[in-house]
């Protein structure tokens, strides 16, 4: 059997049963199991935002699945919260090990942008990037030029470290936060690329 279809074979996906044995742990009767059940994924979402990522209502669904998947497997969780808690930092370094992989790939803002051919080409680049700059958030701005340009004259990692102590942030939600602000800014100029070849 190919990999491929293995790798569908395997999958596993939430049954009505293994739903209801979910709710079954969250609360002894439908009404409290369905309020208890909203209000994790939204103490989950809350979670996934708090450390910077996209998709948080996604990331929560993955944890539940995944938390649904535990107790059909007949795992003893003892709490469902802090059991999906500890799901959600798993789902969570795993998303920054995604992004850390991709930056390590790519480094520069100019990604998948065809060269310039010529001095023009150039200048509209640069009209299109300032643009593209000037259309995000002040504080993504902000962080964007610190963490790239720091105090202009020291180490720059050793000003990465001192913006993540000043945001009270971890060195890795720091990264998280400059990967997803890139991949904002560099589709920005992506499409003002493509405008110019018009």
């Amino acid at each position: 059997m190919p990999a491929t279809e293995r790798k569908a074979a395997t999958r596993w996906t939430v049954t009505r049963e293994s739903f209801e044995r979910l709710l079954l742990e969250l609360g002894s009767n439908p009404g409290e199991a369905g309020a208890r059940y909203e209000a994790l994924r939204r103490r989950l979402i809350f979670y996934f935002t708090r450390r910077g990522l996209d998709f948080n209502e996604d990331l929560a669904d993955e944890v539940l699945d995944r938390l649904t998947r535990r107790l059909a497997e007949g795992v003893a969780i003892g709490s469902a919260e802090a059991f999906a808690l500890g799901i959600a930092r798993h789902v969570a370094q795993e998303q920054f090990n995604k992004s850390l992989q991709t930056e390590a790939a790519s480094e520069v803002f100019f990604d998948n942008i065809p060269a310039p051919s010529a001095t023009s080409d150039m200048e509209a680049r640069i009209a299109g990037m300032e643009r593209c700059l000037q259309g995000l958030p002040k504080a993504d701005a902000a962080l964007l030029e610190s963490y790239y340009l720091g105090n202009r004259e020291g180490n720059l990692i050793r000003d990465r470290r001192s913006l993540a102590q000043t945001l009270g942030l971890a060195p890795a939600v720091i990264r998280q936060r400059v990967f997803f602000i890139r991949r904002r800014l560099r589709k920005c100029m992506e499409r003002h690329a493509e405008k110019s070849d018009r």
